[in-house]
């Protein structure tokens, strides 16, 4: 493929993404913004109306405070859920503790006789040269003290 032909299929592909991207922009944020705000505006209009022609405000504050609340309820469940999953989240993370710490324990009792008999067995030359000294002082010490009176 000659270096023409290639930069032809990526401008004719960037054409292509610009339209779809016209087109998502469209529909996507266009379309509901604009149909919200004509609702917003009706409502207005239709409440505005309604009290010029001497209808009972009581009917519309509650709709307004229905309106109102809707969107604090929806922002509260966001919490509320996050709370939720914590709560399953820390249960079954408690629920898998014990056969983790059971594991880790017995690495660590693994590790224990390890440094345990390493110690011993490094220990053990070193006891065994001094000891034959230390019998032969306690033989004197003992000779010594049978001789005295």
């Amino acid at each position: 493929m000659a270096s023409s032909e290639f930069e032809d299929l990526l401008i004719r592909r960037d054409e292509r993404a610009r339209r779809r991207h016209r087109r998502e922009v469209f529909w996507q944020i266009s379309v509901p913004l604009t149909l919200g705000g004509l609702a917003v505006i009706a409502a207005g209009i239709l409440a505005g109306w309604s009290t010029a022609r001497g209808s009972d405000l009581s009917a519309w504050s509650g709709r307004s405070l229905v309106f109102l609340i809707c969107p604090v309820l929806i922002v509260g469940l966001i919490p509320l859920a996050l709370l939720g999953g914590a709560v399953v989240g820390v249960a079954r993370l408690t629920a898998g503790l014990p056969f983790f710490f059971y594991k880790i324990q017995n690495a660590f009792d693994s590790i224990r006789r390890r440094s345990l008999q390493l110690g011993r067995g490094l220990a053990a030359p070193i006891i065994r040269l001094r000891s034959v000294p230390a019998g032969w002082k306690a033989v004197r010490t003992s000779l010594r003290q049978d001789r005295k009176p």
